[in-house]
């Protein structure tokens, strides 16, 4: 129950502001070269959220993001940023109706449809990494069980060795 904030500047945490925000977990604006590393979150609107054109260099590895309707957000502006050896998942691993029961059995259908009853018919709302900003890399993570795992509309992006699995609409949408 406890989070620690380690500053590799080596100023004081009384130097910096840190809020609790309603909806997203973490909102990133304007930062340079921070690393997020080995954190678990979930239930919150967006896990992480990158923005502003200063948003850049920074790392996310390592950690588990779970539920949720979008795991990471690189906004408009978060540019350079690396995303890499995260599990981002919609959550319902456990799950007694989505989970696997064969190999060939993903229940994406079925997640499809209660996701558009909860969310409406106007887009789909649950991404694992959502991509507004150009030159960003998001490589070698696992992303399973959600709507969408990657939908990037940013040029220069550069997305390698990623596990997408389990969606119930679209892997990767470019």
């Amino acid at each position: 129950g406890t989070f620690y904030i380690r500053f590799a500047n080596a100023s004081r945490p009384q130097q910096h502001r840190i809020i609790v925000v309603s909806g997203n977990g973490f909102v990133i604006s304007n930062q340079q070269h921070l690393i997020i590393r080995d954190l678990h979150l979930r239930g919150s609107r967006c896990q992480i959220d990158l923005t502003g054109q200063d948003c850049t260099r920074n790392t996310i590895e390592r950690c588990l993001l779970m539920h949720g309707g979008q795991r990471i957000w690189l906004r408009e502006g978060a540019h350079h940023n690396l995303i890499r050896d995260n599990i981002m998942t919609s959550g319902f691993v456990q799950s007694e109706t989505f989970k696997l029961r064969a190999s060939d059995d993903m229940r994406g259908g079925l997640m499809y449809l209660i996701f558009k009853y909860i969310i409406g018919p106007s887009r789909s709302d649950d991404v694992g990494v959502h991509v507004l900003s150009p030159n960003n890399v998001i490589k070698d993570n696992f992303i399973l069980q959600g709507l969408i795992g990657i939908y990037a509309f940013a040029p220069g992006l550069e997305c390698s060795g990623n596990v997408i699995r389990e969606m119930s609409s679209i892997g990767l949408c470019t």
